[in-house]
């Protein structure tokens, strides 16, 4: 159940997008909220269902949840204010395409922290199912954000096809045009 739950709330998201992409109902700009929510939701059901399979020194578990802890802010911050948050998540498509900061070491770099956040959680947890959440969780993001980079972005934003190529997918720096 919670797998499938993951594949759920990633299709919110493509759903919220493709909404942006063609009617950008207003009612409909809420199922990213709403993802966001169901995946914190299952996240935390994961945590508290699952029993502890492994343990590791209080010092190593102190390090893991401050490393998922940095994570969390990074990602927040790459999502919540690094982009302009009205536009991109109350107007919905208007939103201009964001290439400072984060978005110009590469074009996707909330891959990472969400990443690990669920790594480094899993970790101090000491919870195995919460790892294997973690990396279904990352292997459906990493489809999201290829549908959002070759399908979706390319459409919503002026500008993206030249972004793509002068700014690396998901590896920072990884590729660049001179």
């Amino acid at each position: 159940m919670v797998y499938f739950g993951v594949f759920f709330i990633f299709l919110l998201f493509i759903l919220n997008d493709l909404n942006q992409l063609h009617h950008n109902y207003s009612g409909l700009r809420l199922l990213f909220p709403i993802g966001i929510l169901l995946l914190i939701g299952l996240s935390i059901y994961a945590v508290v269902i699952s029993p502890v399979s492994f343990t590791f020194s209080w010092p190593i578990r102190l390090l893991t949840s401050l490393l998922s802890f940095l994570n969390f802010v990074l990602l927040i911050y790459t999502l919540f204010f690094a982009l302009p948050v009205k536009e991109t998540f109350v107007e919905g498509s208007k939103q201009p395409l964001c290439t400072t900061g984060v978005y110009h070491i590469c074009r996707h770099p909330g891959f990472w922290f969400l990443a690990g956040v669920y790594l480094f959680a899993g970790l101090s947890f000491g919870k195995l199912i919460f790892l294997y959440l973690g990396l279904m969780v990352s292997i459906c993001n990493f489809i999201y954000i290829y549908i959002q980079d070759q399908y979706i972005f390319p459409k919503l934003f002026e500008g993206y096809t030249q972004y793509q190529k002068n700014t690396a997918f998901i590896i920072p720096y990884a590729k660049r045009s001179k």
